[in-house]
């Protein structure tokens, strides 16, 4: 897709898309494009790694398909279990905002490359929001909000506001 209406992808200022989900929600029930290159042996593992830059419109970013390019990380990588083939959804044991628990516990997660936003039903996202805080328009408060952290298999992700609150200029 190189055309799609609605502000995050407008302020993302995304190239396209290509979906990398499962064919269990493909639109048409379309082999997806990766999962027709690994069939058809054009790639050896059925892994892929997304490296992306750190600022809007710069190059550098990159998608590796068929196994992983460690120049492209200063970590190892952490492997979680899928709890289902539809999205890449995990369990989330929890999210904490400045190490204080919000009582997630048995959650689901979907890691979805392609969006930037945090998102999910009000049960979950009023308390996360409530302990966030409101953001001044012009980001000037970003000092004035916690970290919040993703807790997933036991290891903690841990975003700073900076991170988290989306900034369009």
């Amino acid at each position: 897709m190189t055309k799609l209406d609605g502000a995050s992808f407008v302020a993302g200022k995304m190239d396209g898309i290509l979906g990398m989900a499962f064919k269990t929600i493909s639109a048409d029930d379309v082999t997806p494009v990766f999962e027709s290159m690994f069939q058809a042996g054009l790639v050896d593992d059925n892994s892929f790694q997304f490296y992306l830059s750190k600022e809007a419109s710069s190059s550098g970013s990159q998608l590796v398909l068929g196994g992983t390019d460690s120049s492209l990380t200063s970590s190892t990588f952490v492997y979680h279990n899928l709890s289902s083939e539809t999205y890449w959804e995990i369990g989330l044991d929890d999210m904490h905002v400045n190490g204080e628990s919000l009582g997630f516990t048995g959650a689901k997660g979907v890691v979805d490359s392609g969006t930037s936003l945090i998102v999910g039903t009000s049960k979950f996202m009023t308390p996360l929001i409530n302990k966030i805080g409101s953001v001044a328009s012009d980001c000037s408060s970003l000092g004035n909000h916690p970290n919040i952290a993703f807790i997933i298999d036991g290891s903690t992700y841990e975003l700073t506001p900076q991170q988290y609150i989306l900034q369009i200029q």
